[in-house]
């Protein structure tokens, strides 16, 4: 693997451990989650489990004001 590889590879595992604490720091269930950002609580389990990843600026900008930091 390439160091760019890597590199988006530890980045999207890390965004994903943070979304997972933050959502159970929160107790919020994945559906409550989803229901604050507008998606369906299939897409937050797919991303804790890092099947799939926050694609959009804004997901990214709404868990922020949450209070998740990146």
């Amino acid at each position: 693997m390439s160091d760019t590889t890597d590199f988006i590879d530890k980045f999207q595992d890390d965004v994903r451990r943070q979304i997972l604490r933050f959502r159970q720091e929160k107790g919020l269930t994945q559906e409550e989650l989803a229901s604050k950002l507008a998606v369906d609580a299939d897409t937050v389990r797919r991303w804790e489990e890092g099947v799939a990843f926050p694609s959009t600026v804004k997901i990214i900008r709404e868990l922020e004001e949450m209070g998740l930091r990146f």
